[in-house]
């Protein structure tokens, strides 16, 4: 509906005015996953002071690929403990449907 407004206040001319809470925008991630990864923080005590990366086990790494490659990961080793685990770095998915599409809208609106 906003694209076409916008669209029609570009071709007359007409002041518009468009006002947003949020960009639109929308990360998804893959349901497979959701359960699996772990986050290494910075400080385990103040997660808002950040965090380095996202991984898995190599038990949940194995068990996400099993039927499909769903995520790209960097065999590395966990700093505290010194278990081998998987940096994520790419989330595939096993189907379509995650990532930034919410873009696309958002793209009609501002264009």
């Amino acid at each position: 509906v906003f694209s076409n407004i916008s669209r029609y206040a570009t071709a007359k001319k007409l002041p518009l005015v468009y006002l947003s809470q949020n960009s639109g925008a929308r990360i998804g991630l893959a349901q497979e996953l959701k359960e699996m990864y772990s986050i290494l923080f910075n400080d385990d005590e103040n997660p808002e002071d950040g965090f380095q990366f996202l991984y898995l086990t190599e038990e949940q790494y194995n068990a996400a690929n099993a039927k499909k490659n769903v995520v790209n990961c960097e065999k590395t080793e966990h700093p505290k403990t010194g278990e081998t685990i998987y940096k994520i770095i790419d989330v595939i998915g096993a189907r379509n449907g995650i990532g930034v599409e919410n873009l696309v809208g958002s793209g009609l609106i501002a264009g």
